[in-house]
């Protein structure tokens, strides 16, 4: 799977999009945004290369990260805090001339690269509250 792959299979050619090296976008600015989640799409089925077998999904509200800690469950500025560091751990472990694809829809802007050749992830961010797709 690859990035050109992502956005034929998800229509993302079809709106504004950007695309631009990891070195060339100020993540702090990103992670401004009330909400965050994050998707992790694997697509390692030899077999069928363009449909992935897996998503992790991580947001405010739901996902693995903080379910199990009965604290930062209750409050949404941990819960925030706990993806943010999940985002970071992706955005941080790809090189910097990795290409970031940047686009907003329905109001949340999204920033996706391919972690591995087998990994997409898709970052989500807005001002408006998140919710699993």
């Amino acid at each position: 799977m690859t990035l050109v792959d992502i956005m034929r299979k998800y229509k993302i050619d079809k709106v504004g999009y950007g695309m631009q090296p990891k070195k060339n976008i100020d993540f702090s600015k990103v992670f401004k945004a009330k909400y965050i989640d994050v998707y992790a799409f694997y697509y390692d089925n030899e077999e069928f290369p363009y449909e992935y077998t897996c998503i992790d999904v991580e947001g405010m509200g739901y996902g693995w990260l903080w379910c199990a800690n009965k604290i930062r469950r209750h409050f949404k500025f941990l819960q925030r805090k706990a993806v943010i560091q999940k985002a970071m751990f992706y955005i941080d472990n790809i090189k910097n001339d990795c290409n970031v694809l940047t686009y907003e829809r329905d109001g949340a802007n999204y920033l996706g690269f391919m972690y591995s050749p087998e990994l997409y992830v898709q970052i989500r961010t807005s001002n408006k509250e998140l919710h699993y797709d």
